[in-house]
């Protein structure tokens, strides 16, 4: 047996024990056959992207690049030349730290760990994403408790798009961990944020995506505006304040690394043309980017509808036509929890950051992407915030058995008994009133 399958059996394994263990201790929020139900994927998930690449694309692809460029940086530090530590290393010059740069350094890291096993660093890339997705269950879990946290977590852990694509050694995965740390900081206990998470998972995302970190950034800070119309406290002033400060620092650092910082609106407009014509390659091309007045609208479609059933060209474009036609359903037998999830998302902490990031970001990815292969893999981000607003009834069931609560307030009764107050709608309740008066 060859390193490269060895490796990938020894992560396993260790994942597989490590899943077990915690998942068995008293206290843990999701039920134990869910969560190694979901660690099995991302063993499945792992190996099918392995295989997709080897297969269908003969070893061509990112992937191939970020484990060949660590291999050779592990290498370095195997033979303990600390030459690995040099500056041009690590930035290759002043704008080149992040990105494809940021990802074959990691690589490096995680092979200096794992050992020279490819199928082993894509079962830890997809782990990876696997933590941010789980993060997000966490969130979900405190502050709608277990039955919300539950359904949400199986919607994440098993959607065909959140252990498939994720599960390479790419950007994907890392974005989903930053995701999943910005959601679980923002979240916190319901009225503060966790700031430590929060700003690492601002981090993260920039150092791979800075236009995400930029999109996370904005929309928490909207989100969190917006919420606080109704009962604007000192806490949640402080809050947005320093939101503001952190959206203007990621954007003054986007503008710097795309060198776009004494660039005008037209200079911005060329830029994001310019990448978007960068993607009109390939079979899975759409021809062209949507411009104009309705260039919004046809990138909502883009990103939500496609591929159609005459966009299919090969196997993997007709699991994902499949896919997008699951994800409709769903959506079509949860439409209630649909409308009362944008009816009411501004009372409810998760949907706040849900709801502005599902507009921003898909008008962002839509309108700089012409490749259908590219956005099905650039949306699955988004999956999750999808879910959120399809488990909404889940999400407001705490706060509506809370209110319960409050209104059923004990009240006296001959003997010395108590009982919960009827509401006034009741019988009892309205001729008591009555007798009052």
């Amino acid at each position: 047996m060859s390193y490269n399958l060895l490796g990938f059996v020894l992560i396993g394994a260790i994942a597989t024990v490590a899943a077990a263990f915690v998942s068995s201790r008293a206290g843990f929020p999701f039920p134990q056959r869910l969560f190694m139900g979901a660690v099995a994927m991302r063993l499945i998930g792992s190996t099918a992207r392995y295989e997709v690449l080897q297969r269908l694309y003969d070893g061509i692809g990112d992937a191939s690049g970020y484990y060949a460029y660590g291999l050779e940086l592990a290498e370095a530090v195997w033979q303990l030349d600390f030459a690995v530590l040099s500056a041009e290393q690590w930035f290759e010059g002043p704008r080149l730290w992040w990105g494809t740069s940021a990802l074959r350094n990691l690589s490096g890291i995680v092979l200096s760990v794992i050992g020279p096993t490819m199928r082993g660093e894509f079962l830890f890339f997809s782990l990876l994403s696997f933590a941010g997705l789980t993060l997000m269950a966490l969130a979900v879990h405190r502050l709608a408790g277990a039955r919300a946290g539950a359904t949400f977590a199986a919607f994440v852990w098993y959607w065909p798009s959140l252990w498939f694509w994720p599960s390479s050694i790419g950007k994907e995965s890392v974005i989903f961990l930053a995701i999943g740390l910005v959601v679980f900081g923002f979240a916190g206990n319901g009225d503060r944020i966790r700031w430590l998470p929060y700003l690492a998972g601002l981090v993260v995302a920039f150092s791979i995506r800075p236009h995400v970190a930029v999109a996370l950034a904005a929309t928490t800070g909207i989100g969190l505006w917006l919420g606080s119309w109704r009962r604007l406290t000192p806490a949640r002033l402080i809050q947005t304040l320093a939101l503001a400060v952190v959206l203007l620092v990621t954007f003054r650092g986007l503008s710097s690394e795309f060198g776009l910082a004494d660039a005008d609106l037209e200079g911005v407009q060329e830029f994001v043309s310019y990448r978007a014509q960068q993607t009109l390659f390939g079979g899975s091309s759409l021809g062209a980017v949507p411009t104009g007045i309705l260039a919004v609208p046809r990138a909502f479609i883009n990103i939500w509808l496609r591929p159609l059933p005459w966009d299919v060209h090969n196997s993997m474009a007709l699991l994902s036509a499949l896919e997008t036609g699951a994800l409709w359903f769903v959506i079509f037998r949860r439409r209630r929890d649909l409308r009362l999830g944008l009816a009411r998302w501004r009372k409810q902490r998760l949907l706040q950051l849900a709801v502005p990031l599902l507009v921003l970001y898909t008008a962002m990815i839509g309108l700089t992407f012409g490749n259908l292969g590219i956005i099905v893999r650039q949306r699955s981000p988004l999956l999750p915030f999808v879910f959120l607003l399809l488990t909404s009834s889940l999400l407001f069931a705490r706060a509506r058995q809370a209110g319960a609560g409050r209104q059923a307030r004990p009240v006296a009764v001959p003997g010395g008994a108590r009982r919960p107050s009827e509401p006034l709608s009741h019988p009892r309740a309205r001729s008591r009133q009555w007798a009052r008066r």
